[in-house]
């Protein structure tokens, strides 16, 4: 979303903030300015929201709580001027530990964009605090910007803007450097006990892929405290997948006496994730190295199973998503995640370029395939794909365009195998739309092709 002032406001927003203008009476506690930002968000107001959450963080500087929400609130937010109050908002918020920077980084990039200090890139402007922290701790989505870093980079002597750079390289493991580095693979521990092999061909291969690219390979995550009424809940949770662990410690952190056994099938991905845990002093989350078609000899049920962006990975998604069920109370809940069809219509151009043109899954490759892809016309089907943040890391981009194995679904394959499974459909994810049957999520989509661009995630529980 793009801010410029309260005239870029369509009418529901506008009568949204009148509403929210309605309430703020009297003086306002720092608690106030965070629950009417959270209230103009709920509303779609942005712009009113982030004014708001400004207030909050400048009165209290020192909240963490307030700078998390703020982070949430710049996520989606592209500026077309320059304020310098809204430059030290950001600097704020990134020098904060415990946020995902990730969150700031089209706000930052925006401002980078438009802030007079930045034309013409001056000497001077490779010293800008702004500039070089945000290289050290932000990835941007945009194959112009790396351009201009190789460009900077090239022409730079300057020490301190050449090191934020090679932290940026890092971060996205060189993945549009002419010269790849050696990246240290995530130590792998042997202590992480296995619940049997595989002798499935599939899981055999897409094991392979992520014991060499463990995917996402993430740095920052917001820490925060449960919200009150998760404080004491206590259930057992699956996490059928877990990765490099990213969702799993937020689920940790929004659940802290939750039993979580966390699975995967790469021992690198889990080695991983137990690091990022410990490091966060996550102490309940078990990890075992199993397959899903393999869950024999976790004798356990469990109160909620999570499997998001796995199932479609497999041979079988609905042998691996009936295995997962034969794991959940009768009275429990599951969330899955799964590509869609319509959705993922790039991707499955640049998968088919990547196979045509022989493209290998190693770095050479990988910024081959980059590099082809947005040479492509505006118009072609695949070069949509420059437009998703997995295209701008070496993981990420194996992951999006050169996996060995992915299927994709429509909400009629969806509803047809929740009726196979005796499960019924409770909701979509942070979707702004509500409707109460797949039916008429399927219509919506049909109109609205981008509605689940990065892939279904929904609840369901047994009928």
């Amino acid at each position: 979303m793009c801010l410029k002032g309260i005239d870029s406001m369509n009418r529901k927003q506008r009568r949204a903030r009148e509403k929210t203008k309605k309430t703020v009476t009297g003086k306002l506690s720092n608690n106030d300015y965070a629950a009417l930002g959270a209230m103009a968000y709920k509303q779609g107001d942005i712009q009113r929201a982030l004014e708001f959450f400004a207030k909050a963080v400048t009165a209290d500087p020192k909240n963490h709580d307030y700078k998390v929400r703020l982070a949430h609130v710049l996520k989606n937010i592209r500026f077309e001027s320059f304020n310098p109050k809204l430059k030290e908002l950001v600097m704020i918020c990134l020098n904060e530990e415990g946020l995902d920077y990730q969150d700031l980084s089209q706000a930052w990039h925006s401002l980078i964009q438009c802030d007079p200090a930045f034309q013409g890139w001056l000497r001077e402007s490779l010293n800008d605090p702004f500039l070089l922290e945000g290289l050290k701790k932000i990835s941007v989505y945009d194959l112009g910007f790396e351009n201009l870093l190789l460009r900077l980079r090239e022409e730079s002597s300057n020490a301190a803007f050449n090191a934020a750079f090679d932290t940026y390289c890092a971060r996205v493991e060189h993945v549009f450097s002419d010269t790849p580095k050696d990246i240290n693979p995530p130590e792998i521990d042997e202590s992480i006990v296995s619940l049997g092999g595989t002798d499935d061909d599939v899981s055999q291969k897409v094991r392979s892929h992520y014991e060499e690219n463990p995917y996402p390979r993430w740095s920052s995550i917001h820490v925060q405290a449960a919200p009150k009424p998760n404080l004491g809940k206590t259930h057992n949770h699956l996490i059928a997948g877990c990765g490099t662990g990213f969702g799993l410690c937020g689920t940790a952190m929004l659940y802290p006496n939750a039993k979580i056994t966390a699975i995967d099938l790469s021992r690198a991905s889990l080695s991983y994730a137990k690091n990022k845990a410990w490091a966060l002093g996550l102490k309940n989350i078990s990890f075992y190295q199993a397959d899903i078609l393999n869950l024999d000899a976790l004798d356990q049920a469990f109160d909620v199973i999570e499997s998001s962006g796995v199932l479609h990975h497999m041979d079988d998604p609905i042998a691996g998503w009936r295995c997962l069920l034969q794991k959940l109370k009768p009275d429990g809940r599951m969330h899955i995640g799964l590509y869609s069809e319509i959705g993922r219509r790039d991707v499955v151009a640049a998968r088919e370029i990547v196979q045509k043109q022989g493209f290998k899954p190693d770095h050479a490759g990988i910024k081959a395939a980059r590099e082809y892809i947005n040479a492509l016309p505006d118009d072609h089907a695949a070069k949509a794909v420059t437009t998703r943040r997995d295209f701008y890391s070496l993981s990420d981009c194996r992951d999006l365009i050169f996996h060995a194995q992915e299927q994709r679904f429509t909400i009629p394959q969806i509803q047809s195998t929740l009726n196979e499974l005796g499960l019924k459909f409770e909701a979509f994810d942070h979707h702004p739309k509500r409707f109460d049957t797949l039916g008429e999520w399927h219509g919506y989509e049909q109109e609205n092709p981008n509605a689940f661009k990065g892939m279904y995630q929904f609840w369901c529980s047994r009928r």
